[in-house]
């Protein structure tokens, strides 16, 4: 191809781009209009194009005043998944006028992409467990849960039942980085979800749990962890238990907690540390930990790759 041609090819292809573009912005403005005559703001932007949505959002975002003014704090929410310049001190201001936290919209609006559901409905639930997940963990009852999943021949006395405590976890970064940050208040706790609890025993973390939502009606387990706790200071908080079990249980009273209908478990191979660390977190020892747990507690295997399992209704 002579150097003519190459040339003709790439403005033609720059010419595309910029149709393209324009056409975007075309539409954008449409959606801008339609909003402003629309009976239901939110349900059309959350019916917008997904290829015009990143414009509605800067125009929305650069008038975020306005936005909340006439459309209200979910309106600025929808417009917080997309929006570009966050740190604009006008957008910000707009944001703290709302009932959202700064940080913990950020964090679920994150998760939301991450988590491939870039949508309002996805990140307003995920907003509302971790508005909620901190009074839903204390409301979990624990040595309960610790009597039911002692192992087998384990005796546990009402005074040692009584050392086991719930703390919840929570991720709490300003840029919405969620995966393995360590807990502020806990710099050998790390967690590879927004929210996540530990059980403690004798005031020593033991397990964790990294759980968050996957669909808006369930809760996901992404992490089973045992601790390195040194038991001549702690006793034994951990060994007595079947500790898979026991966090796959207070993540179900969790999931109740909030109204889920249903807990899930992440599947061993989708393991984002069984992918990256196979020489010391084996498939092998991933399978049991998770699918082995998982078929154990009665969960079925879903088309989405992942264990899942129904929660109760009031009714039942």
């Amino acid at each position: 191809m002579s150097e003519s041609s190459s040339l003709e090819v790439l403005l033609r292809h720059k010419m595309a781009l910029r149709k393209g573009e324009i056409a975007r912005i075309e539409g954008s403005a449409q959606v801008i209009e339609e909003l402003k005559t629309a009976a239901d703001p939110i349900t059309l932007l959350n019916e917008t194009e997904q290829t015009y949505r990143y414009y509605v959002a800067q125009e929305l975002g650069d008038n975020a005043q306005n936005t909340l003014a006439v459309y209200g704090e979910r309106a600025l929410a929808w417009t917080h998944l997309n929006y570009s310049d966050k740190d604009s001190p006008s957008y910000k201001a707009a944001i703290d006028q709302t009932s959202y936290g700064a940080s913990r919209l950020q964090c679920a609006t994150s998760w939301a992409w991450i988590r491939n559901r870039g949508n309002l409905p996805f990140a307003e639930a995920q907003y509302n467990l971790m508005a909620g997940f901190e009074a839903a963990v204390q409301a979990v009852p624990i040595q309960e849960i610790v009597a039911n999943t002692l192992q087998p021949g384990v005796r546990c006395s009402p005074q040692k039942l009584g050392a086991y405590s719930l703390r919840s976890l929570e991720i709490d970064r300003s840029d919405g980085f969620v995966w393995g940050a360590p807990h502020p208040f806990a710099n050998d706790i790390y967690l590879d979800a927004p929210l996540g609890f530990a059980l403690y025993y004798r005031d020593v973390p033991q397990i964790v749990g990294g759980v968050s939502l996957s669909y808006p009606t369930e809760l996901m387990l992404y992490q089973m962890q045992r601790l390195s706790v040194d038991h001549s200071q702690s006793g034994r908080g951990w060994p007595r238990l079947n500790w898979q079990a026991t966090l796959v249980q207070t993540a179900e009273h969790i999931a109740i907690q909030n109204g889920l209908a249903f807990t899930g478990i992440q599947h061993s191979k989708r393991n984002r540390w069984a992918r990256r660390h196979k020489k010391h977190f084996t498939p092998k020892i991933a399978r049991k930990l998770y699918d082995d747990t998982a078929r154990s507690q009665g969960y079925w295997l879903g088309k989405d790759g992942d264990w899942h399992l129904q929660m109760p209704t009031p009714d039942c």
